[in-house]
């Protein structure tokens, strides 16, 4: 009793000390890495193809030509677009076709003018027009009923977010003009202010609903129309937006059709400190010239892939568009850009010296990377609804870990061969997720419409950013193979053939069926089917297994810390056993569990079973006693430790701590399995320590004394 007693005590000081330096000094070992170039695309059991990945394409592309060409004319797509500006939320039946803005600027405030051509359909046009204006002063209002007709002056009020503006006559068409004043931010959202050294620049992000405090408009994500944008008084060496400026003009930007939240620019006087790669000038502060290195050969390889794996050149996305994919190291600001042809990434992101920390690289690296196929996804294609930007954050997230895999493996990065994607995906993307879902505040990824402010800033900047690429990660391993990879035929399909319209979960169902089926899937409705739960419920399922003679019993029940309404889910199953350890060609569900089952295999007392292979399902797994026993009893043995994946011992501890947190597992077995770590040189096992280890420390910190400490 006097060992066991003294035994926790030590173990309790020893979590303080480690939580305490965050693990900094941790070992990674890359020859126990997962080496994506080998063991991540094997060959899956029982393939669900029966065609090879070039075949699918082309007969898949020849389908989408040609019911694009007769299903979807040009006339029927604008006609399609109008009909769903007029059923906006803002205002139905009212939409702004084309806005001219023009903004001036002095100090800390700007002065604007806003043109905008407005049509009002025949049953709404007795109504108040309305747009969205918050934070900005409405000066004047004028409007004319027709092109070319004379203005007047016209009665407008403002409460909270929006504009009313009330023509003296009904009409069908209007052109409206509209002054205004505001102040820049400092947040760097909306139009705003940043600072470095003894230097300044001026920004304008607008994702996803900050153009309503730059100028009046309809400020949601489907509601496109022709802007052009004029920026005065600007007095830096650059300003760089999303077109080319117009010829002979220093401040006028040539006209796009988009959404109003996918503008930007930046005007300042950083130095392009490196041209990465053609049509991608890397803008900087002049006196990081030396860390420029490795964020440029990066940059030269993501640029390359994403051209590739979109099968869109970034050149060619749409006409009139700035060349360039201008790249800015913003010394003070952190947001996330969305805006194409300006990428906005915060310094520590992306400059770095060539003694850096891992720690910092192994956040740039994929901070680059998503911010960079962003361009594409989110600026080719966007939300129907801010409840679908699970959909583009997602795809955006999974094609910038896809370039940063390829960046690991395509020879160029030898300076960061120690970080492995495959792995650090797991870590901080996949578990990452799990921590933060469990919450029963956790938002789900897919809710009903939203309209509100909170709403949307709180959905799109939080779980999702984890959830959506984790779980498009998972269905990809559950619908391909080794070599066929349906979330990324899907994703490139809508690029190409829906590219500058709204999407929703639907429609990128649709397009990863299109190929599916032509693979050998028999079911189009099994993807709809299987992904739902998964996106219309927060949480996720525990995979329960229980040792039977012959075999073992497997159910489910949903996990969370508090207690939930029950929710079936279709969960992936990977597993192997101890009789024939096999970590790669498992990887790739064989089926899913609906509910429970039974699942023959023929194990000896000292045989073990895992299931959720490298940790690529989003689900935890929770052994009956007896298989943590045996599981802890393997891998506190040096030798025996290391037949399991080290994913699989990350997932282990992971797992083990939070079912113990969530009562499904006593502290004890949790614990138990912990201390075998004293064998542990891996990082995912350690990442997983630490970042559950801080919810016990403040629980821990009362157990011991401070002469103990």
């Amino acid at each position: 009793m006097a060992w066991t007693s003294f035994k926790w005590k030590c173990f309790f000081i020893s979590c303080l000390v480690i939580v305490n330096v965050s693990a900094k000094s941790l070992p990674l070992n890359s020859d126990l890495f997962l080496r994506t170039s080998e063991t991540v695309y094997k060959s899956a059991v029982n393939s669900l193809l029966t065609e090879n990945q070039e075949d699918v394409e082309e007969d898949c592309d020849d389908a989408l030509k040609t019911k694009n060409e007769v299903d979807m004319t040009a006339a029927a797509t604008v006609n399609k677009a109008r009909a769903i500006a007029m059923r906006n939320n803002v205002r139905p039946g009212q939409e702004a076709t084309e806005y001219a803005i023009d903004l001036t600027f002095d100090g800390n405030s700007f002065k604007g003018r806003a043109i905008i051509d407005v049509l009002v359909s025949q049953a709404t046009r007795e109504n108040d027009l309305i747009f969205h204006a918050k934070d900005i002063v409405i000066n004047n209002v004028e409007v004319a009923l027709l092109p070319g007709a004379d203005l007047k002056k016209t009665k407008f009020s403002k409460s909270g977010v929006q504009l009313k503006i009330s023509p003296d006559v009904p009409f069908t068409s209007y052109k409206v003009i509209i002054e205004f004043s505001g102040q820049l931010a400092k947040h760097g959202l909306g139009l705003f202010r940043g600072e470095y050294d003894n230097e300044t620049y001026v920004g304008m992000n607008l994702h996803p609903i900050y153009a309503r405090r730059v100028f009046p408009c309809m400020d949601e994500p489907t509601l496109t129309a022709k802007f052009k944008f004029t920026f005065k008084n600007l007095n830096y060496q650059h300003i760089v937006s999303n077109s080319a400026l117009e010829d002979n003009s220093d401040d006028t930007f040539r006209t796009l059709e988009s959404p109003p939240h996918l503008w930007g620019m930046v005007a300042h006087n950083l130095a392009i400190i490196n041209t990465p790669i053609q049509n991608a000038p890397l803008f900087a502060r002049p006196g990081l010239t030396g860390q420029m290195s490795q964020p440029s050969v990066a940059i030269n390889s993501y640029y390359n892939f994403l051209n590739a794996w979109t099968n869109r050149s970034f050149v060619d996305i749409i006409a009139d568009q700035n060349g360039n994919m201008n790249i800015l190291a913003l010394p003070d600001v952190s947001k996330d850009w969305n805006s194409l042809s300006t990428v906005g990434i915060w310094e520590p992101y992306i400059m770095m010296t060539e003694d850096c920390s891992i720690r910092q690289r192994s956040l740039a690296f994929p901070k680059i990377a998503e911010a960079m196929a962003r361009q594409w996804f989110g600026g080719v294609i966007y939300p129907r609804n801010w409840a679908h930007e699970w959909v583009l954050s997602g795809l955006a997230t999974y094609a910038g870990w896809e370039a940063y895999k390829e960046f690991q493996s395509d020879g160029t990065s030898t300076v960061v061969s120690v970080l492995d994607a495959h792995t650090l995906f797991v870590t901080e993307i996949i578990q990452e997720s799990l921590l933060l879902d469990a919450y029963s505040s956790a938002r789900i990824l897919e809710p009903a419409n939203i309209f509100n402010e909170d709403v949307i800033r709180d959905h799109i900047h939080g779980l999702l950013k984890y959830k959506a690429p984790a779980i498009l990660r998972m269905f990809r391993l559950l619908l391909g193979d080794a070599d066929n990879d349906f979330v990324h035929l899907g994703a490139r399909a809508r690029l190409n053939t829906g590219a500058f319209q709204p999407i929703d979960s639907d429609d990128f169902i649709d397009s990863m069926n299109s190929y599916w089926l032509a693979a050998g899937g028999n079911d189009h409705e099994y993807i709809k089917d299987t992904l739902t739960p998964w996106i219309k419920n927060n949480g996720y399922p525990v995979l329960n297994v229980l040792l039977r003679r012959g075999g073992v019993f497997v159910s489910q029940e949903r996990f969370g810390f508090a207690s939930q309404t029950p929710v079936s889910y279709d969960i992936p199953i990977t597993f192997t056993t101890s009789v024939n350890p096999n970590f790669v060609d498992t990887m790739y569900p064989s089926g899913t569990l609906g509910g429970t089952d039974t699942i023959d295999m023929d194990l000896d007392e000292e045989d073990w079973v895992l299931f959720n292979i490298q940790g690529q399902g989003y689900y935890r797994v929770n052994y009956d006693p007896e298989l943590w026993e045996t599981l802890t009893e393997v891998l506190d043995d040096p030798d025996q430790r290391e037949d399991i994946h080290p994913l699989n011992r990350g997932t282990l501890v992971d797992d083990a701590l939070n079912l113990a947190r969530g009562r499904r597992l006593t502290y004890e077995i949790a614990f138990n399995l912990v201390l075998t770590m004293q064998h542990e040189t891996n990082y995912p096992a350690w990442k997983a320590f630490v970042r559950n280890m801080e919810f016990l420390r403040k629980r821990l910190v009362a157990m011991v004394t401070e002469d103990e400490i």
